[in-house]
C-alpha cells in the first residue's frame, strides 16, 4: 500500500528545499491560496524498481490514487527511477554478493558497461525518455503536477553525471530540472556522480506560490 501525507501550500519551498538540496540564503514562500501535496512513500519492491513495465503500473495506480486524493502535485522519493537502469543486468546483480562483483560480471558481458558510472551513463536516455512518457502522460492525463523523484542525468557535452529530480506540471511539460549539489561519500566514491551547483537552484513560479 502506497502511502500519502499531505502539505499546506505554505509549506512548498520547504519541500523543494529539503527533496532537492536547496540550500539559498533568505528564500521565502510567498503567501498563496491552498495547495494540496501527496508525499509518496512507496513500499520499495527490487523486483518492481528494476522493471519498467512494472515500475510504470505501479506509478500508475499510485498517481491515479493521489489524484483521487485531489491533490495539486504528487512528489515522489529520491532515487525512485535511478535503478530501472540496471534493468537489462537485474539478474546479475541480484545473484551477486557485492556491488563490485555485480560490475565485474557485467563487464564480462557483450558491450556491458565497466563501472556502476558507465552503466547509469549507458542507461541514461532511456530512464529519462521512460520518465517523460510515463510521469509526462500521467501529469496530463489526471491535471496534475508531479516531481518525478531522481534519475542520472548524463550530459555528453560535459561529460557529468548527476542526481537530477524533474517536475511535470499539469499539462505534462518539463518546467523545471534540479540536479543534486550535496553528495554523499557513497554517490562520490562509488557512482562517481557530479555535484550539481547551488547557485543554479531558482526560485519557481508553481500555481501562484
Amino acid at each position: 500500500m502506497q502511502q500519502f501525507s499531505h502539505f499546506p501550500g505554505r509549506h512548498l519551498a520547504g519541500v523543494f528545499i529539503i527533496l532537492l538540496s536547496f540550500l539559498i540564503p533568505g528564500c521565502r514562500a510567498e503567501k498563496a491560496t491552498s495547495l494540496r501535496v501527496g508525499i509518496v512513500q512507496p513500499h520499495i519492491n527490487e523486483s518492481i524498481m528494476v522493471n519498467p513495465a512494472a515500475h510504470g503500473s505501479m506509478v500508475r495506480e499510485i498517481v491515479k490514487n493521489a489524484a483521487a486524493q485531489k491533490s495539486d502535485l504528487i512528489i515522489f522519493p529520491e532515487y525512485f527511477n535511478v535503478m530501472l537502469a540496471t534493468s537489462p543486468w537485474a539478474e546479475i546483480i541480484k545473484s551477486s554478493d557485492s556491488v563490485r562483483k555485480a560490475i565485474r560480471r557485467i563487464s564480462e558481458t557483450t558491450d556491458g558497461p565497466r563501472s556502476m558510472r558507465d552503466l547509469f551513463i549507458q542507461q541514461s536516455q532511456m530512464i529519462r525518455k521512460h520518465m517523460d512518457n510515463l510521469y509526462g502522460e500521467l501529469a496530463k492525463q489526471y491535471g496534475i503536477s508531479i516531481l518525478a523523484g531522481t534519475y542520472f542525468a548524463h550530459d555528453r557535452a560535459t561529460d557529468r553525471l548527476t542526481n537530477r529530480a524533474v517536475l511535470y506540471d499539469a499539462e505534462g511539460t518539463v518546467i523545471y530540472e534540479q540536479d543534486k549539489s550535496f553528495l554523499t561519500a557513497f554517490e562520490k566514491s562509488e557512482l562517481q556522480l557530479d555535484a550539481g551547483r547551488p547557485q543554479d537552484a531558482r526560485l519557481l513560479d508553481f500555481n501562484g506560490i
